[in-house]
């Protein structure tokens, strides 16, 4: 008495041993009659207990007369019928006679506790004897009491279910994953993070695990992907670089870098500037501004100066001179 019928380190051991296991006796000085009972409760058999918490109050009440009004006084109580309706009957009148029984009239005590008399002398019970049987009431009451709420806790265990936590599919969106889980009695509880391999807005994956046995009506919560994590864009580790070696970098990062020839440096082909810088998303443009190389300087060619054309005298068509040459001859 005191202790539990049945022990062992998980619930399910407990259960097992209820349903399969004969309860322990309980100790010698426990009287008979309350010991049946206690029993009776942790019987295997439904039939073999009382058939409602009416019937199991009515002997209790009784017994606990039986027990107050001495010793002498326990004898057999014969189990209640199904025609029995009230309990209110159980201090003033004895069990109703079943088949192969007596009934056993009541003590004078309890007719004086019952109708409020006083006991007639000489038929009172012994101090002694009556506080050692409301001891062993009481007692009685508490295993009562502990074995009820232990019936209702196995009822609670062997009729608790459990669900299996589904599988998420590929692609599959929040408002999916939310849906299924709620049709296998889970609710959701989404939670945002980025992933480099799922993209946003996509189911990465659950917590429980799917395939894990939970309680039907626990929570879930859905991890659902923001994409890639967004990317640290440093000015100072970036500038004055050559522009073909930090689009590289800026490309491999899973930005996308565009050069625009307008920076202003010393050194050519170098990256002056970019835009935007700190936090970018994954996926954006970065402007990056390259000291161009400078335009050639225009060559200056001297203005052509054409000669004048010297033109000698056209020859004398008339012969005029050849007849005077030839006079002088003469």
């Amino acid at each position: 008495a005191g202790v539990r019928p049945f022990t062992g380190e998980q619930p399910v051991v407990v259960v097992l041993a209820h349903l399969n296991q004969a309860p322990p006796a309980l100790p010698p000085d426990v009287p008979t009659p309350v010991a049946e009972l206690v029993m009776r409760l942790l019987a295997k058999d439904p039939a073999d207990r009382p058939a409602s918490a009416q019937d199991l109050a009515a002997e209790a009440t009784a017994l606990r007369g039986r027990l107050q009004d001495g010793p002498d006084a326990l004898l057999p109580v014969a189990p209640p019928t199904a025609a029995r309706t009230e309990v209110s009957a159980a201090l003033t009148t004895a069990l109703p006679p079943a088949a192969g029984t007596r009934r056993l009239p009541l003590r004078p005590a309890v007719l004086a506790r019952s109708t409020g008399a006083r006991s007639a002398p000489g038929t009172a019970a012994r101090p002694g004897a009556t506080a050692q049987t409301q001891r062993w009431a009481v007692r009685g009451i508490a295993v009562l009491l502990g074995l009820l709420a232990l019936g209702f806790g196995l009822r609670s265990a062997l009729t608790g279910s459990s669900v299996t936590v589904p599988t998420v599919a590929a692609g599959e969106t929040a408002e999916q994953a939310t849906a299924a889980l709620q049709a296998v009695g889970l609710s959701a509880a989404e939670d945002k993070q980025p992933s480099d391999t799922v993209p946003a807005g996509e189911v990465v994956s659950f917590t429980p695990a799917a395939g894990s046995e939970v309680d039907e009506g626990s929570e879930v919560t859905v991890q659902v992907s923001t994409g890639k994590p967004p990317v640290t864009v440093t000015a100072a580790s970036l500038v004055g670089r050559p522009a073909a070696e930090v689009r590289s970098e800026l490309a491999a990062a899973g930005l996308a870098p565009r050069l625009v020839q307008d920076g202003t440096g010393n050194k050519v082909g170098t990256v002056a500037s970019l835009q935007p810088v700190g936090s970018v998303p994954a996926g954006a443009e970065v402007v990056l501004h390259v000291v161009p190389t400078p335009a050639p300087a225009p060559v200056v060619r001297a203005p052509v100066v054409q000669a004048p054309v010297v033109r000698a005298p056209a020859p004398d068509k008339g012969g005029k001179g050849d007849k005077g040459s030839k006079g002088k001859k003469k």
